[in-house]
């Protein structure tokens, strides 16, 4: 996706069997296709692919999922006597498959590729690359010669080998520079409803000779499918993943890699997937990631196993919170949608009512059901119906009592915070009374933002088998769960002198 995002390019269409000229333009969420023709442009049903070819390349394309911007557009230019009528329309692509012939919209894809702009510098491996200092050149020689012999035996030919250069190939000479690649190949696993999913650093050489040798790393997903599956499947997925990475990193983040592979040849076919999506800029700002790929294989295998074990019943609350997590822009709407993701979390769970409430909700209960119907009556039953069952808050505390059992941090009055951040939030959905002046205080609304999505994210991952403590060591790592810890206790005092100057 990366390499085409700004780019526009010359193409022809197929449009009712015939062929038409237009333009693409690879914009992210701007993404659009132009089409220009003579005769009326009839596209019986939009949403269904529609098959191009990028003239640059001669690169075949699919534009899939796509909605009208411009229908019906025409244009008459006079020509001497004559009137000259040109048709166009706009159309905008949800995703669009680049490859060496069409993509039918068919259950047909059977591996797919997958990375974001950040994936690599949240799985960077700093001690992947190291040199040897102290070489045995006899032991390099023979390492070479066998490794050479070998190729020869195994390929018929010995690989490394110029033809124009002299084939006494192992007598390399004095203090030779060895530079080794330790970094790990698999770095984790886990499997989906779709098949088992691996991430990978896949390691690339190129530049060899005088020049010397580059190696680059490439961090990906790959993705093997139990059965066959759509473009609109592999998307989701990788869009599930894009998300935890988000939560990971911390910062804003897009696909910038997804590729799948068909079984409609023998061969199999490899296509480009580009997500009409938005883009964020390249930063270079360091950011620390709450998993990486110094920790090990099993332990990264089984907290991603458990997040997305659990993501189908997880799902409406994390993608309400990814909408916002990553970003550095603060208001009023983000409070309350970092307070309503606890309501969509799974719990059906009940409060234990003292003996003297029940039976006073009962009798109530008895008293209103008696009444004439009216709006007054309905409120005050749906209300006792509640009664009993967890409200905002006693959600909130269970997820502080997770991080609470957990981490060594003295979080005794966190529930206050998060209590005064819900507080925060019905003023804005109910009015009534306020706590404070949330205007002239907006850098506590900002706190209350931040200790919701801590909560959230962190009770979460502690959930699903990730060690705080150790993550916390031996420094408080740059990312907005590290970060929170640092200002917890300057807002919390800021925040207990406040309340007690409103209330007095």
């Amino acid at each position: 996706m990366k390499k085409y995002n700004g780019n526009k390019f010359s193409c022809e269409f197929i449009i009712d069997d015939c062929k038409v000229f237009g333009e693409i333009t690879f914009d992210g969420i701007n993404t659009i296709a132009k089409i220009w023709s003579s005769e009326p442009i009839l596209i019986k049903s939009v949403s269904d692919n529609i098959y191009g070819l990028i003239y640059d390349g001669m690169r075949y394309i699919t534009l899939i999922d796509s909605i009208f911007l411009s229908e019906n557009g025409a244009s008459t230019v006079r020509q001497g006597k004559e009137f000259v009528r040109r048709y166009n329309c706009i159309i905008h692509p949800r995703f669009i498959a680049i490859g060496s012939e069409w993509l039918e919209n068919t259950a047909s894809i059977e591996e797919a590729w997958f990375s974001t702009d950040k994936l690599e510098r949240v799985f960077h491996d700093h001690n992947a690359y190291r040199s040897v200092i102290n070489v045995d050149e006899d032991l390099i020689n023979d390492l070479i010669k066998r490794d050479l012999e070998y190729s020869e035996r195994k390929l018929g030919f010995q690989s490394n080998i110029n033809d124009h250069i002299e084939k006494k190939h192992y007598d390399i000479g004095a203090y030779p520079s060895i530079y080794l690649y330790t970094g790990s190949k698999e770095i984790l696993s886990f499997k989906t409803v779709l098949g088992k999913v691996s991430l990978y650093h896949i390691e690339g050489q190129s530049s060899y000779g005088g020049s010397g040798v580059t190696s680059d790393i490439l961090t990906q997903f790959h993705i093997f499918l139990n059965k066959s599956a759509n473009v609109k499947k592999i998307v989701y997925e990788c869009w599930k993943i894009h998300n935890f990475i988000e939560i990971l990193s911390g910062q804003e983040d897009y696909p910038s890699q997804i590729g799948v592979s068909t079984k409609e040849s023998e061969d199999g076919s490899y296509f480009e997937i580009y997500v009409s999506t938005d883009t964020v800029e390249d930063s270079d700002e360091h950011f620390d990631s709450l998993l990486n790929a110094r920790m090990d294989k099993d332990y990264l295998s089984g907290i991603f196993q458990a997040w997305f074990d659990r993501h189908e019943d997880w799902k409406d609350a994390r993608n309400q919170l990814c909408h916002t997590y990553s970003s550095k822009s603060y208001n009023i709407d983000r409070v309350v949608r970092c307070a309503n993701i606890f309501d969509l979390i799974p719990d059906k769970s009940k409060v234990d009512l003292p003996e003297e409430i029940e039976e006073a909700k009962a009798q109530a209960r008895k008293t209103f059901k008696k009444l004439p119907d009216s709006l007054e009556k309905r409120s005050i039953l749906q209300a006792l119906g509640r009664l009993g069952t967890k409200t905002l808050k006693h959600k909130i505390d269970n997820r502080i009592d997770i991080i609470s059992s957990s981490c060594d941090f003295d979080f005794v009055e966190l529930n206050f915070i998060a209590h005064q951040a819900v507080d925060c939030r019905n003023y804005f959905v109910h009015g009534g009374n306020k706590k404070f002046d949330y205007t002239l205080h907006l850098d506590m609304v900002n706190f209350f933002i931040d200790t919701l999505e801590f909560i959230f994210v962190v009770s979460d991952l502690i959930d699903c088998g990730w060690k705080i403590n150790d993550w916390l060591k031996p420094y408080t790592p740059n990312h907005k769960v590290g970060r929170y810890f640092n200002k917890y206790p300057h807002y919390l005092s800021q925040l207990k002198l406040i309340t007690s100057n409103s209330s007095s």
